[in-house]
């Protein structure tokens, strides 16, 4: 899972060069809720991700469109977590802040620095190496690197070589000149070369940015990521939930698995995906009788009960109370 906040100014660039249908399917074949054009909180799955990068890729009609949007990509747009890496001091306490940072951004991609003399690297893993977007998601995540090094360096820096871990791309030549140096593809991973020197670099006294802690990027992300296989699942059928989609096919898919694998996974964790789902649902259900404004009718059918009595039933199964009754006791 990744932060929902590293899809940045995509979701507009979408709209606006290619219209409200071509960003409709491709949130929707990515499986992500529309509120995400204006709003981005939470995790998704990076295969989401990487399918809405794929998908609006092909509407716009652009090769390479991670090359495109990777000059607007910035940190400064992750909220708290962006805040904390850019209130460093040095830039070289930056990138370590966001080496350290990291498990509150995605539960799986590496950010490392490594220095070798007068050289230093800034390396990018993303978990989805062999996913048809990967070059694409490749370009962005060097350009979202690439921000913190602008913003103590100026924004006309560029560094010594780019490190890239695919083949180069058909106008191969479009990346250099976009990222103003050479890159050295078929590398064995991804990664920004630098002069050791400048990891000394100050913040510009201009450009301080309010400061951040672990602590503010805990309390803003709550807990992080997912960490287990179970919630990880059980954050897509949350989003499923809300947009109406529930589906075990769309949830295993974007989980980047197949149906019977994904149950297996759960099984190991003592779950599955109906009782998943129906705790999910119960819970969402609890939720919103205590906000007084639904009728039982409404609520079964937001949820996507058959019928009120179907919902009735199955509050009842999960909680031992009718949901009139629930709503009663929360008022003892």
């Amino acid at each position: 899972m990744i932060s929902a906040k590293a899809l940045g100014a995509m979701p507009h660039f979408v709209l606006h060069a290619a219209g409200s249908r071509a960003l409709d399917r491709a949130l929707t074949q990515a499986e992500l809720p529309h509120r995400f054009i204006n709003q981005r909180d939470g995790y998704i799955p990076e295969n989401s991700l990487a399918t809405f990068v794929s998908s609006a890729a092909r509407s716009v009609g652009c090769e390479n469109i991670g090359v495109m949007w990777a000059p607007s990509l910035t940190v400064a747009d992750y909220g708290a977590w962006g805040r904390y890496v850019l209130s460093a001091p040095t830039l070289g306490t930056a990138l370590r802040r966001s080496e350290r940072a990291m498990p509150f951004h995605s539960s799986t991609d590496k950010a490392t620095l490594n220095v070798v003399g007068a050289k230093a690297f800034m390396r990018y893993q993303f978990s989805l190496p062999d996913h048809r977007a990967y070059t694409d998601i490749a370009f962005l995540a060097i350009g979202a690197v690439l921000s913190i090094f602008r913003f103590y360096l100026g924004s006309t820096w560029s560094p010594d070589t780019i490190w890239v871990d695919r083949p180069q791309p058909p106008h191969g030549e479009n990346v250099e000149a976009t990222f103003g140096c050479r890159c050295h593809w078929n590398s064995h991973h991804l990664a920004i070369e630098f002069a050791t020197e400048l990891l000394q670099t100050e913040i510009p006294a201009l450009d301080r940015v309010s400061p951040a802690t672990m602590q503010d990027i805990a309390r803003e992300r709550q807990s992080g990521p997912p960490k287990t296989f179970a919630g990880r699942a059980e954050a897509v059928i949350r989003s499923q939930i809300d947009e109406n989609r529930l589906s075990i096919e769309r949830a295993a898919m974007i989980l980047d698995t197949g149906v019977r694998t994904m149950q297996r996974r759960l099984a190991v964790e003592n779950t599955n995906f109906r009782s998943l789902t129906n705790r999910i649902l119960i819970d969402r259900a609890k939720e919103l009788i205590l906000q007084k404004q639904y009728t039982i009718t409404q609520l079964a059918s937001h949820l996507g009960y058959d019928s009120s009595n179907n919902f009735t039933r199955a509050f009842k199964e999960q909680t031992g109370l009718t949901p009139t009754q629930f709503w009663k006791l929360q008022q003892d």
